[in-house]
């Protein structure tokens, strides 16, 4: 069973502002969607309460709560979600439904806490990666901008990338703001490193 991570990224590193994307990138929600459907996901506390993963076609969502917020577990159990109290406890908990409904990858869609705990043990990480460069943004996971950056330099001996789709922005207030590409990057076995 894999773990991934599945993020929104400019080229500044930015990922989130004031508990939000800083984007309106309707295609890359959609990317999601189609990424988390049928699989446990796993997402913090902050990223719930935004309400912008509220429906990704999962039967399994786990909210990382720390001890502060435990205490009105209840307001997430009403949604059809289930608080964990840490990480790994949430990581039980989706293998246990993955490996009951069949699904091959648990996938953590945010925030930057979560993806800086697990990107070391990841083995794919779905990266919609923006083309705008965000000035105001409040949250970055500059770690993963420099493992795409080497990957496209040919220096990455941990990942390989692959490209899998664009979006080309549009001008109507509901479209895509800005061009993005769609990248996976997969950890190598120590065998494929170079």
């Amino acid at each position: 069973m894999s773990i991934a991570l599945i993020v929104s990224i400019d080229r500044n590193g930015a990922i989130g502002r004031r508990t939000t994307l800083p984007w309106t990138m309707p295609s890359c929600a959609n990317r999601i969607k189609e990424l988390t459907q049928g699989k446990p996901v796993i997402m913090g506390r902050r990223v719930f309460e935004s309400g912008k993963q509220s429906d990704l076609g999962t039967h399994c969502t786990l909210i990382v709560v720390t001890q502060e917020a435990s205490t009105n577990r209840t307001k997430y159990t009403k949604t059809g979600a289930f608080p964990a109290a840490n990480l790994n406890d949430a990581v039980s908990v989706a293998r246990y439904f993955a490996t009951i409904t069949g699904a091959r990858e648990i996938c953590i869609v945010g925030g930057a806490s979560l993806f800086r705990q697990t990107i070391v043990i990841c083995e794919r990480v779905y990266v919609m990666r923006v083309s705008a460069a965000t000035i105001d943004s409040d949250v970055h996971l500059q770690e993963l901008n420099a493992i795409i950056e080497e990957c496209q330099h040919g220096t990455c001996k941990k990942w390989s990338l692959q490209e899998t789709g664009k979006v080309v922005a549009q001008q109507s207030s509901n479209a895509d703001q800005h061009d993005a590409s769609f990248i996976t990057l997969t950890r190598m076995r120590s065998s494929e490193a170079v």
